[in-house]
C-alpha cells in the first residue's frame, strides 16, 4: 500500500510549535496586513457593480453542506463495512464524516469568543476595532471563516488518503481562500485561521480515529505514516 504523508502535517498542526507559528503570522496579517487588502479589494474588484451585485448574492449554505456530505459520508462509510470493505475510502469515509460537523462546531463556538466583525461591515466604517470579545453574532461572525475551517478539514482528510489528488486538492483550497477574500467576505486573517482550524480538526479526528479502527488497523497505520 502507498504510503501517503510525507510531510508530518498531523504533528506539526497539533504541536505547540504548529500553533505558535500559526497565532505570529495571524496576529501580523491582524495588525499589518488585513484592513489594507480589504480595502484594495474594495476598490479593485467590489467598485465593479456586477461584481459586486454577484458577490452580495452568494448564499451561505455552509451548514446544509455539512449536514449533508457527512451524512453521505457515514452512510457510505457503514455500507462499506456492512459488506466488509475496509479500505482507504472506507477510513476517509468514517474520517470526513468526524471532521466536517467538528470543524462546524468548533468554528461557531470561537466566532462567538472572538466577536470579529465580518469585512463588509468594517469597510463601512474602517476606522472600529475588529474585534468584540464574547460578543460574536450577526456583523461579529468574521473569525475564523468557517467555509475555510469546514473545506480545509475535507481537504486535509483526503490529502492523507488519496494522495494522487493532492495537487487539485491544494488548488481548491487556494482558491476558496483567495475568493473569500477578493469578495471581502473575510479578512486573510480569517482564512489563515480557518485553514489551520480544519487542518487541526483533521489530523485530531485521525489520531483519534486510529485507536478505533473498525476492523484493519494496519491499514489505517500505514495510511496515516
Amino acid at each position: 500500500m502507498e504510503s501517503v504523508n510525507p510531510f508530518p502535517l498531523e504533528k506539526f498542526v497539533l504541536s505547540a510549535r504548529g500553533f505558535a507559528v500559526t497565532v505570529l503570522v495571524v496576529l501580523f496579517s491582524v495588525f499589518s496586513l488585513d484592513g489594507r487588502i480589504a480595502l484594495w479589494v474594495e476598490q479593485a474588484f467590489l467598485s465593479n457593480v456586477t461584481f459586486s451585485r454577484y458577490a452580495e448574492d452568494i448564499p451561505d449554505l455552509l451548514l446544509p453542506a455539512v449536514l449533508l456530505g457527512s451524512t453521505w459520508m457515514w452512510v457510505s462509510y457503514t455500507l462499506r463495512v456492512r459488506r466488509h470493505i475496509v479500505d482507504e475510502r472506507t477510513l476517509f469515509f468514517r474520517a470526513a464524516g468526524s471532521a466536517m460537523p467538528a470543524a462546524y462546531a468548533l468554528k461557531t463556538v470561537l466566532k462567538i469568543f472572538f466577536g470579529r466583525i465580518n469585512t463588509r461591515a468594517w469597510l463601512e466604517a474602517p476606522t472600529m476595532d475588529t474585534f468584540d470579545w464574547f460578543h460574536g453574532g450577526g456583523i461579529h461572525n468574521g473569525f475564523p471563516s468557517g467555509h475555510m475551517t469546514v473545506f480545509t478539514s475535507l481537504a486535509v482528510t483526503a490529502w492523507l488518503f488519496f494522495p494522487r489528488c493532492r495537487a487539485i486538492l491544494l488548488f481548491i483550497t487556494l482558491a476558496l481562500g483567495a475568493a473569500l477574500i477578493a469578495t471581502d467576505f473575510h479578512f486573510l486573517s480569517d482564512v489563515i485561521a480557518g485553514g489551520y482550524l480544519g487542518s487541526a480538526v483533521a489530523a485530531a479526528a485521525l489520531r483519534v480515529l486510529a485507536e478505533r479502527p473498525p476492523g484493519n488497523r494496519e491499514i489505517i497505520f500505514k495510511t496515516m505514516f
